[in-house]
């Protein structure tokens, strides 16, 4: 398939550092993006300048890696949406890897200090797990779930508390899928995940571009009448 589109590249992204263990998106080095949704909540990361640059439509749409949710988190927060397709739908020749065989992100630490039997241990289970899910969905099925635990945290929150809402958010990225706004409660974005079976992206896709108008127009409501 050919794209007779033309793309005029307008800038370089600011992210979290070194692209793993910043799922809030701040930079002390560059400046933190500011989230167009909620200016005193984290725009979410590690890619946080891409979200922000399409979240505050200075572009159409932008580009960012997800190990562990980098790309979804960040479309969360600021009220866009969020792509992460299949490990291996597409190349990633060029990119420096974060962790190249992983659903999931690990901390540098965890992965430096693991033994070859806690390696075997958590192949074994990604791929049960992977298994269960595709018996679960088969080729047409979709799991519907929240994209993060919460609503964005503060700027410059505890990092105790910013800790935890991480180890929440990692149980629910783990798994390829597409984040979409959902609209505002108490004035803060909210979004779902729609996962489907391992490789069905093109499907998944599909199916948010039919679904997409219905679900805004349903939020539009709602937001009226205060919910």
């Amino acid at each position: 398939m050919s794209l007779n589109i033309h793309i005029i590249i307008v800038g370089h992204m600011i992210e979290g550092p070194h692209c793993y263990g910043s799922m809030n998106g701040e930079n002390k080095h560059y400046g933190t993006p500011k989230n167009p949704c909620a200016p005193d909540r984290v725009p979410g990361g590690s890619s946080s300048g891409s979200a922000v640059a399409v979240g505050a439509k200075l572009v159409d749409f932008s580009l960012g890696t997800d190990t562990g949710g980098s790309v979804r988190i960040p479309a969360s927060h600021c009220g866009i949406l969020g792509f992460r397709p299949s490990h291996d739908a597409i190349s990633t020749t060029g990119e420096i890897p974060v962790a190249q065989s992983f659903d999931s992100m690990e901390r540098v630490w965890e992965a430096l200090s693991a033994t070859d039997e806690n390696f075997n241990v958590c192949h074994s289970v990604k791929t049960e797990l992977l298994a269960a899910l595709n018996a679960l969905l088969g080729d047409f099925g979709v799991l519907a779930i929240p994209t993060v635990p919460g609503p964005p945290p503060k700027l410059q929150s505890d990092p105790i508390l910013l800790e935890a809402f991480r180890v929440k958010a990692s149980s629910l990225q783990s798994i390829a899928g597409v984040s979409i706004p959902l609209g505002l409660y108490d004035n803060l974005p909210v979004a779902i995940s729609l996962l489907a079976k391992h490789g069905s992206d093109g499907f998944l896709l599909n199916l948010v571009e039919i679904l997409y108008d219905t679900l805004q127009e349903e939020v539009g409501i709602a937001e009226k009448m205060g919910y």
